[in-house]
């Protein structure tokens, strides 16, 4: 089994607990209401938020994602320093080439809002080849999402506050 890792870092005008929250302990409650054409819901389905909580994404028809649904379980969280280790372990984005992705987002405070950084270790099947349009597919779609979400905090400043 092979694994192919991406990384990635983005800055946000936002501070980094309110970008943190957004994206990772209240993401099913945010994300759904900042992309609705993209999200038909997401919950917990398991757990408190913390450690060994598992979510679930269930993406709108029409989303452009070749697939309905994904799960995935936090690995590790320290909300202090603006980190999360989780593992996408479920859903057709997996399919026939992918055992599962493991995510870590460390956030950093900086003068002007925060700075993310993001490692995707793309864990493959035995004998499977990785197509490289899926990590650029899964890092445009997160932009896009984390842009989105950037802008909704800025003129809902009471949001994740």
């Amino acid at each position: 089994m092979g694994v192919y890792t991406t990384a990635e870092e983005a800055t946000y005008r936002v501070p980094a607990h309110r970008m943190f929250k957004a994206l990772v302990t209240e993401r099913q409650i945010v994300a759904p209401k900042v992309m609705p054409s993209f999200f038909n819901s997401m919950e917990i389905v398991h757990g408190d938020g913390g450690v060994g909580t598992v979510k679930k994404a269930n993406f709108a028809q029409g989303s452009g994602l070749p697939f309905k649904c994904m799960s995935l379980r936090i690995d590790a969280l320290d909300t202090e320093k603006y980190y999360v280790r989780s593992t996408l372990f479920e859903g057709e984005y997996i399919g026939d080439t992918l055992e599962k992705i493991v995510h870590e987002i460390k956030m950093e405070p900086l003068e002007n809002g925060c700075k993310s950084t993001v490692r995707s270790n793309y864990h493959l099947k035995p004998g499977a080849v990785f197509n490289e349009a899926v990590a650029e597919a899964t890092k445009m779609h997160s932009q896009v999402l984390n842009k989105a979400i950037e802008e909704y905090l800025l003129s809902h400043p009471d949001v994740c506050a």
